[in-house]
């Protein structure tokens, strides 16, 4: 069962794979979506979305109640850790998740549909990779490369330090102080590191090309640095707190005065 788009010939939402979450060993589910058309965010651009959630918790619950430690973990920036998560569930993600609901998890087609979308893939829409057996994200992070074997995708996980290592190779490692940069960084990973205004860039980190910092001169799908090390050393990037006053004031707040 798949649902698919008004031309009916290409699905717009399909489950690729669900199973026990490998940080809790909840059940839950991997839905690649946004296959048509892409998503429509001015920072990210047109990119099918690879959403990580409980497979039976609603996601509105699962962030109220706390249930989203099984595909977020640890993260700072969980709503019950004190909030300022970048991604908004607004009405979309709870549509997707409920349109998935009673779809067969089909890894396969998840990639045919990847590969004809032509589209780059964001892993991780919400939800953390490294709460995903690797193969299953490196298999669609393939099935997004293009002819000439480059990677098309951006991921990011701030498991960096406890979760399957292979992850580095697709994954950048977010972090949010000058000090885990340079802990992820000797551990191999490349990084994405969230700074204040008043923080310099660090010596080879480059701004992100998107941000409005950098005046928007390119888009996500465009730009496709954030892919990890590809068994290579990888780019760090750097980009300073945005969203809401609320979302900046708790970054701020992290990055200055780092939780133990």
């Amino acid at each position: 069962m798949s649902i698919v788009s008004r031309d009916a010939k290409a699905p717009t939402i399909l489950v690729a794979w669900r199973g026990k979450s490998l940080i809790d060993e909840a059940t839950i589910r991997v839905v690649v979506h946004c296959l048509k058309e892409g998503s429509k965010s001015r920072k990210t651009g047109k990119m099918v979305q690879v959403l990580i959630c409980n497979d039976d918790v609603y996601p509105h619950d699962a962030v109220k109640t706390g249930a989203d430690f099984s595909v977020c973990g640890n993260c700072p920036l969980r709503p019950t850790n004190g909030g300022g998560c970048y991604c908004n569930l607004g009405k979309h993600y709870p549509r997707v998740w409920e349109t998935s609901n009673e779809l067969v998890a089909d890894l396969e087609a998840a990639c045919v549909a990847i590969r004809a979308s032509g589209l780059p893939v964001r892993i991780g829409s919400w939800g953390d990779p490294s709460a995903v057996p690797f193969d299953v994200i490196s298999t669609l992070v393939n099935a997004a490369r293009g002819d000439d074997g480059r990677a098309r995708h951006t991921a990011y996980t701030n498991a960096w330090a406890t979760c399957d290592q292979r992850l580095r190779e697709v994954a950048m490692a977010s972090v949010l102080s000058e000090a885990e940069k340079v802990m992820a960084e000797r551990a191999g990973w490349a990084t994405l590191r969230v700074r204040t205004a008043d923080m310099p860039v660090l010596q080879g980190e480059v701004v992100c090309p998107a941000s409005k910092e950098a005046g928007h001169r390119t888009t996500c799908s465009n730009c496709l640095m954030c892919c990890g090390t590809g068994r290579g050393k990888g780019t760090h990037v750097v980009i300073q707190t945005h969203g809401s006053a609320n979302k900046v004031n708790r970054l701020h707040r992290l990055i200055e005065e780092p939780e133990s």
